[in-house]
């Protein structure tokens, strides 16, 4: 190749990247976060002669990140994480969110009909409680809504679509992106790098993973009683939140229940996770994070049903979050070790596994 012919080649690539870069707007906000996640699930999976089962209870290093812009976000976007995680060029890839292509008609299939059936009306209620021991609370909620009945027939080809809802809209403004499992022995310390804007948060690592000692099981749990919840101490914690939840219906009317361990009523951003507003030790102070000695926390009794069909426990541990708010744009680098306990209807006479299967090869 001659040397003018690379010279130009090099030059249309700088060419083509500083139109990428003009293109992408600044940042508004960066959030990365490293998990430390052990879920129980209300079953475990059957043994298979021969083959090792994964532990579905087992924990989880995980690590996801969002950037959110004012407008359309523009690819590539990533963040260079630390080498000890071993990722692929030391990248963590965000996407923007593309809805899927429609689907292509086969040859000889029949067209659904593009009249929507009669929707189906049902009423959702949200109770919110808060406060360990005695509930304070509830703020209330009823929303009227509908849905197609029996799901709904799909539009066929060149039938009108509904047009795209606000939520759906901003997708575009929004670049995520996680791993697959990471080793138990990743450390994570170190600069989370975010390549538009130049955005940092600095973070120490993962927690160790949060150790449950009550309730042993949920699956025999009395719902309507409280609920005791205990854990071995988790060093580098500053703070804990639980949260409860618990769903049952009657007839067309659906009910979710919501427990927070907060003492005053929850801001919106720790009622179903946590996410620090000004610094960890304002949230202490104003109770909304436990303190970091904390080893145990009674659920209150009476706010959940004999019969919800489903119930979630999360307990979460908070490390040591980073949170900036320089050059106009908001930085978060959330530390989190998550246990999420789960019964389900139906699944409270299976606590020890699924039915055994016969896996022998039958011969004949």
């Amino acid at each position: 190749m001659r040397p003018v012919t690379v010279v130009g080649l090099a030059l249309v690539l700088c060419l083509a990247a500083s139109v990428a870069l003009a293109d992408q707007p600044a940042p508004e906000k960066f959030v990365i976060e490293l998990s430390t996640e052990v879920t129980a699930l209300p079953f475990t999976l059957p043994s298979i002669p021969g083959f090792e089962m994964p532990d579905l209870n087992a924990p989880k290093h995980l690590l996801s990140g969002q950037a959110h812009y004012p407008t359309a976000a523009v690819e590539p976007i990533w963040v260079t994480v630390p080498a000890t995680l071993a990722q692929p060029e030391n990248r963590l890839p965000l996407h923007v969110y593309k809805p899927g292509a429609p689907v292509e008609e086969e040859p000889g299939e029949e067209t659904p009909d593009a009249t929507p059936s009669q929707p189906r009306k049902f009423k959702l209620t949200l109770k919110l409680y808060w406060h360990p021991d005695v509930a304070h609370g509830p703020l209330t909620e009823t929303t009227e809504m509908s849905v197609p009945a029996g799901g709904g027939a799909m539009p066929g080809p060149g039938a009108a679509m509904p047009p795209m809802t606000d939520w759906e809209a901003e997708l575009d403004k929004i670049a995520s992106g996680s791993t697959e499992e990471l080793p138990l022995d990743a450390a994570g310390q170190g600069n989370y790098v975010l390549n538009t804007g130049g955005l940092t948060a600095t973070l120490d690592g993962f927690l160790p993973p949060l150790k449950i000692s009550q309730p042993g099981s949920l699956a025999e749990l009395d719902l309507t009683q409280p609920i005791t919840v205990q854990w071995k101490p988790v060093p580098g914690a500053r703070g804990f939140i639980l949260h409860a939840m618990a769903m049952y219906s009657e007839a067309e009317a659906y009910t979710v229940v919501q427990w927070v361990s907060t003492l005053n009523e929850p801001p919106e951003r720790v009622k179903t996770d946590y996410e620090q507003a000004t610094t960890i030790a304002d949230d202490l102070a104003n109770g909304v994070l436990l303190p970091p000695e904390t080893t145990s926390c009674v659920v209150p009794g009476g706010l959940f049903p004999a019969n919800a069909q489903m119930f979630m426990l999360d307990v979460i541990a908070v490390g040591n979050d980073f949170y900036s708010q320089a050059e106009g744009a908001t930085v978060v680098g959330k530390i989190r070790s998550k246990w999420t306990g789960m019964k389900m209807s139906g699944m409270g006479m299976l606590p020890g596994g699924l039915p055994p299967m016969d896996l022998e090869d039958e011969e004949g």
